[in-house]
């Protein structure tokens, strides 16, 4: 098949490529260059396109037909649809009536094999969808187990503040609390896992605050609660009752 622009502009909005191949070694022979493209898009521009190979004009009655399928399964091995589409002189009677082939003939033997294969289309991308919620879903659980692990808790005498930085040298934490002023006092300490904690008390009220990372200003990421500095950027707040 011919690469050009369109092909490459089509092949850099997708996400999923079908190829229909047909039962012939000419129809393997024009793989090659459009398998260079999609594996060069994917490394060039990081973007990774799922392909699906389609077995066409299938005549399981030609020894040829029969050796390009294997051929097909051997390069796409699990990427290939378990549709076949069967050589049917019905589908060249339809393009010469210039008709699609399920009105031209929607009870013949092709245009069953293409009713087959938009079924598996379908069910194969509900089961991607049901994937991609189950992998969105895990994540989430993922993440909110994290900020609880690491959230700011409320203990017994005060506040205890935690977060996960293994590579840093120092750790403190400034706010309303202590004028904005990251002394020694307000210095957490490391444990052997590379999770950094400091606890002290608190009187009621609204504190707004920042951690500092080897001396990088930033919002405490466990702390989901944020308002606009008056300076530029977020602090990250706390409410002690």
């Amino acid at each position: 098949p011919h690469v050009g622009l369109h092909t490459l502009n089509a092949l850099r909005a997708c996400r999923e490529v079908i190829i229909p191949i047909g039962s012939s070694y000419l129809g393997l022979h024009g793989l090659g260059k459009l398998l260079e493209t999609i594996i060069l898009i994917n490394e060039r521009l990081n973007h990774h396109i799922r392909i699906k190979a389609l077995s066409t004009m299938v005549d399981k009655r030609t020894k040829v037909s029969v050796d390009v399928l294997q051929e097909i399964r051997k390069i796409f091995h699990d990427n290939t649809f378990t549709t076949e589409i069967n050589f049917n002189v019905k589908l060249k009677e339809a393009i010469g009536y210039g008709l699609p082939l399920v009105e031209y003939d929607k009870n013949s033997a092709g245009a069953l094999d293409y009713l087959n294969l938009a079924k598996e289309i379908i069910q194969e991308e509900q089961t991607i969808e049901v994937q991609q919620l189950m992998h969105t879903l895990r994540s989430i659980n993922e993440k909110s187990r994290v900020h609880e692990t690491f959230a700011p808790k409320f203990v017994e005498g005060g506040i205890s503040f935690s977060i996960k930085a293994e590579n840093a040298q120092s750790v403190r934490i400034a706010g309303d609390f202590n004028n904005w002023h990251p002394s020694d006092e307000f210095e957490f300490l490391r444990d052997e896992s590379g999770i950094w904690h400091k606890s002290f008390s608190l009187n009621s009220g609204l504190y707004q605050y920042k951690l500092i990372i080897d001396g990088k200003w930033i919002t405490d990421p466990h702390n989901p609660i944020k308002v606009q500095s008056p300076f530029g950027g977020s602090n990250s707040v706390l409410v002690v009752k």
